[in-house]
């Protein structure tokens, strides 16, 4: 009986060693795993940070373009104004100029009259003196 007994406590005692070597196994594959899910949590956490960083890069750079774009806007708007403008002005001075040639034009015609009525005149004064 007492070789029976030690031989099932034997038995016991190894199961007992099994189970507990099982468990401590689980026990540190548990660990490993919860170790493993935290460096991943770590991870993510930073990079959810470096991502926040950069979101907020992002929009300050959008808040400059966005006033830059208005600034452009508002000088593209000025430039098509002062482009309006010496079309404007372009087409006066052309106005200016088309009436400069027909003054020139009348003064060329009435000097030219001129000049016939004084030929005329001096021929009849010639004539007049010398008949």
């Amino acid at each position: 009986m007492e070789t029976e007994f030690r031989e099932s406590r034997g038995k016991l005692l190894r199961h007992l060693q099994d189970l507990q070597s099982r468990y401590s196994q689980h026990c540190f594959g548990s660990k490993e795993l919860v170790m493993r899910n935290r460096r991943k949590l770590e991870e993510i956490k930073n990079e959810i940070e470096q991502n926040a960083v950069f979101a907020e890069r992002l929009e300050i750079g959008l808040e400059r373009i966005k006033k830059t774009d208005l600034h452009r806007g508002l000088m593209i708007r000025r430039i098509m104004e002062m482009t309006s403008s010496i079309q404007k002005q372009d087409q006066e001075i052309r106005k200016v100029i088309h009436e400069n040639l027909g003054v020139q034009r009348e003064l060329k015609w009435l000097t030219q009259t001129l000049h016939r009525t004084f030929n005329i005149i001096e021929e009849t004064l010639f004539k007049t003196v010398f008949t």
